[in-house]
């Protein structure tokens, strides 16, 4: 109860100010400070060092979940593209001009290459892996994707399309 007690405090005077993982970063450092230091039940049972624990493992638990707020950078959008002799899947995609992606290409067959000129984008793909370019379009167009890497008879076929709009 008393741990609780503390927890609240410590937490309830950062939470509100910056992102959620300093702030629990802080939070689980100034509680395992209270804790060490408190002259209660938690040293005469020894139990500090498993509240410390515990904490820590509550910490990193938690960490996936974390949404960013303030000056924190937000959530990249990742779309993904199988190549395959001799397609890209989707063969279309439409981006945002000034808006960050993830752009995450996976071979489903044999190994590819990927070059978007305009995008700055030239990729390796390993056969049955994945390779990913994040990249900010900066023009408006249309920009033409295609393998690089030889992969058959039907490799200068396989092209894609990148709509960039405002």
């Amino acid at each position: 109860m008393a741990i609780g007690f503390i927890w609240n405090e410590v937490t309830s005077r950062y939470f509100d100010q910056r992102s959620d993982l300093d702030c629990v970063t802080d939070s689980c450092c100034r509680f395992l400070q209270v804790v060490m230091n408190t002259k209660g039940i938690i040293q005469d049972v020894k139990l500090a060092p498993m509240v410390a624990a515990a904490t820590i493992v509550i910490l990193i638990s938690f960490m996936p979940t974390f949404t960013c707020h303030g000056n924190a950078e937000m959530k990249v959008p990742v779309i993904t593209i199988h190549a395959r002799r001799y397609l890209f899947s989707p063969s279309t995609i439409t981006l945002k001009q000034g808006q960050k992606v993830r752009l995450v290409f996976i071979s489903d067959d044999v190994a590819h290459g990927v070059v978007v000129e305009g995008l700055g984008i030239d990729l390796n793909i390993e056969k049955s892996h994945s390779n990913q370019a994040t990249i900010t379009p900066l023009e408006v167009g249309d920009f033409e994707g295609k393998c690089s890497r030889y992969c058959g008879a039907g490799h200068n076929i396989m092209t894609f399309v990148v709509h960039v709009t405002r």
